[in-house]
């Protein structure tokens, strides 16, 4: 056998026996050459370097690969230095390849810092890459330096890390004395602007009083003068009422008001503080006679103040009908009133025809 070394390997040449080639022969099958090379490994450096070189290829391609679908973020702000409660932007960005789904930052909360602006987004493609920027306006009223802590938007992948220093001020000199209560000072009064406000104060009074006389008058042009009759003003302000016809809730008020004035000045009953109810149980000594009157009067009674505060949208026949109820009520009361006066004339003619008589029989029997 002959060895040839040769670096880290070396050939070992057999000579092979007959009977040895021919076992071999047999299980081997090696026929072609009476020699058979065997090459043995001394070491395994060129393998490995191999081995090494193959695997830095596979990594630089895994690497480009990955670092197409992988988001980039930062975290940046305005200041690194604030006052105390003044406001700072922070600013996160994440940069992404075009056509990923990547949804911003989830913020909560920020130790020792509030949200005056929050979940402000904006997206843009740059470079054939999606940017998506997020601003946060923040502020502080804990002084000292605080670290904003990195935003995670995946595993492995988050924001670097920010120190802000809120100060009371800025710069801050130690060595200035302390600053003593100041005492309280006189603003001087502007004349041009007390004027201004003056005369604005008394446009403002002029305008509403303008405002509540027009619509005063508005309501009172149904009302007839006070020269008139009771009975000849309640006529003439249901005839102007009729010619008007205003809206529902206007139609209602003014035509009780009608009908309460008269009362008023006709019997003598404050009808205007009274009730409804109240006002029904006064008048009810005037309706003995007509009853159906009575419970008509005081169905429409009830049906103006369900208009009136908005628990009742009558039709238009309805209000016909109140019109004509009102109408006939004040026609009935003047009747009632009329019958009252004239039984109050004879009664006291009657009275004084008694007083006469027996003034005269005493005479005579003297």
């Amino acid at each position: 056998m002959l060895r040839i070394h040769k670096r880290n390997q070396f050939i070992e040449r057999h000579f092979d026996e007959p009977g040895e080639r021919a076992q071999r022969e047999t299980s081997s099958g090696f026929r072609d050459s009476p020699i058979a090379f065997r090459f043995t490994r001394y070491g395994n450096s060129f393998l490995r370097r191999v081995f090494h070189l193959s695997l830095l290829i596979l990594s630089f391609f895994f690497v480009q690969s990955l670092s197409a679908q992988v988001a980039l973020v930062k975290a940046t702000a305005d200041k690194d230095t604030v006052l105390l409660g003044e406001p700072f932007w922070l600013t996160l960005e994440i940069r992404a390849p075009h056509g990923s789904t990547i949804e911003p930052f989830k913020v909560d909360s920020i130790p020792h810092f509030e949200f005056l602006i929050k979940d402000s987004v904006t997206r843009t493609e740059e470079g054939g890459a999606t940017l998506i920027r997020q601003y946060f306006q923040l502020i502080s009223f804990d002084s000292g330096q605080w670290v904003i802590p990195p935003f995670q938007l995946r595993e492995f992948v988050r924001t670097n890390s920010l120190l802000v220093n809120v100060v009371f001020t800025d710069p801050f000199d130690p060595t200035q004395p302390y600053h003593d209560i100041q005492d309280v000072r006189s603003v001087p009064i502007n004349k041009s602007k007390l004027l201004l406000w003056l005369a604005l104060g008394l446009a403002m009074i002029l305008l509403l009083a303008l405002i509540i006389y027009f619509a005063t008058q508005k309501k009172l042009k149904f009302f007839s003068q006070a020269k008139d009759p009771p009975y000849e003003g309640a006529k003439k302000s249901l005839k102007a009422l009729k010619q008007e016809q205003p809206q529902e809730k206007v139609f209602y008020e003014t035509l009780i008001g009608i009908f309460r004035n008269y009362v008023r000045q006709r019997t003598g009953i404050e009808s205007l503080q009274q009730t409804s109810n109240d006002l029904s149980e006064k008048l009810k000594p005037l309706f003995v006679e007509n009853s159906s009157k009575y419970t008509s009067l005081n169905q429409v009674l009830v049906l103006s103040d369900f208009v009136k505060f908005a628990k009742y949208d009558p039709a238009d026949s309805e209000a016909t009908s109140a019109y004509e109820v009102i109408e006939q009520s004040i026609d009935h009361i003047e009747e009632e009133v009329k019958r009252s006066q004239a039984r109050a004339v004879l009664n006291k003619g009657d009275k004084i025809k008694t007083s006469s008589s027996g003034g005269g029989g005493g005479g005579g029997a003297k």
